[in-house]
């Protein structure tokens, strides 16, 4: 029998494979994406990314978008050397103030590495969808894309994790909106290792329909959801395996300056009142303190419930 790993062995292990995974931002990508943003590279003109490149680009609801992104290899060893660092004992804490499990990439020797990847890749992705008017596509497969504005073309800072979901843990996320401007979500799983862990969109931050069903979207390993980090969203329960995501939370410095993010977000935002009933699978009973008489009135079967009241 092997003797245990003491910490500096399993230090030092850990040290190795997030060296390989920081070798080179552009080995995470699919090639067609690598291409796609070439131009943009050298120019930094948000006009030199032709949104008919972007791989598998497909509206999933309005101002909601996916793509083709991460290597499947690359997505693997991610997946490993977190679980290597979960595992390790070594000094954690949770992703975010809502998720348990998972990984902050950021504080593990990946930082450095991730803002090579805002720098290159992500900001260019963030300007093309949440950036300027005249950038923006308009319609997305002969559909209205519904895409705003939110600082995407001075993306400059971020927060980065791996967070996983299981019965025995954190079976799901409930409804909110992120500490972000804009978020991008990549499958890391295999769908065949999980089932259940749907993303439930719903509308924007202060409309009149931020309690209303949109989409509900089935995570595919490698490919990117993007959305504006105000849209409430959450993850429905797991039922079986698991499912592990890589979030990178993005902000623009300069747009939250502005009247305009204030008027959307904060003490000075502007809410609109609700016109109909939410919708049941929207209601979140963490933030909205209606949680509980609307559960009563709507039920639970298309809806989370706090633990322990499933």
């Amino acid at each position: 029998m092997m003797a245990p790993l003491s910490m500096c062995q399993k230090t030092t292990m850990i040290s190795y494979g997030l060296k390989a995974l920081n070798r080179g931002t552009k080995y995470r990508f699919v090639p067609a994406l690598r291409k796609s943003l070439e131009k943009w590279q050298t120019t930094r003109d948000r006009h030199d990314i032709d949104v008919a490149d972007i791989p598998g680009l497909r509206l999933e609801a309005p101002g909601v978008v996916s793509f083709d992104c991460l290597q499947p290899a690359w997505c693997d060893k991610l997946m490993e050397e977190a679980k290597h660092y979960s595992d390790s004992g070594m000094p954690q804490r949770a992703p975010n103030s809502m998720n348990n499990y998972g990984v902050v990439l950021t504080e593990i020797g990946m930082k450095p590495s991730f803002n090579a990847l805002l720098e290159s890749y992500t900001a260019g992705l963030g300007a093309l969808f949440f950036g300027e008017d005249d950038v923006r596509p308009v319609t997305i497969g002969g559909e209205a894309a519904d895409l705003e504005n939110w600082g995407g073309a001075s993306l400059d800072d971020h927060h980065t994790f791996v967070v996983r979901y299981r019965p025995d843990e954190d079976r799901h996320l409930d409804m909110h909106v992120d500490e972000c401007d804009v978020t991008f979500n990549f499958g890391l799983s295999e769908p065949s290792s999980f089932t259940g862990s749907d993303l439930a969109f719903c509308g924007m931050f202060g409309s009149a329909i931020h309690r209303k069903h949109l989409h509900t979207y089935s995570h595919v390993k490698g490919r990117c959801v993007l959305h504006s980090g105000k849209r409430r969203h959450g993850a429905l329960n797991v039922q079986t395996g698991e499912r592990a995501s890589l979030i990178m939370w993005t902000k623009s410095s300069t747009y939250r300056q502005t009247a305009s993010y204030k008027q959307r977000w904060g003490n000075e935002a502007r809410i609109k009142p609700e016109t109909t009933t939410p919708d049941r699978i929207c209601l979140s009973y963490t933030h909205d303190q209606d949680f509980f008489s609307l559960r009563r009135q709507l039920g639970d079967a298309d809806g989370l419930c706090p633990p322990g009241q499933e």
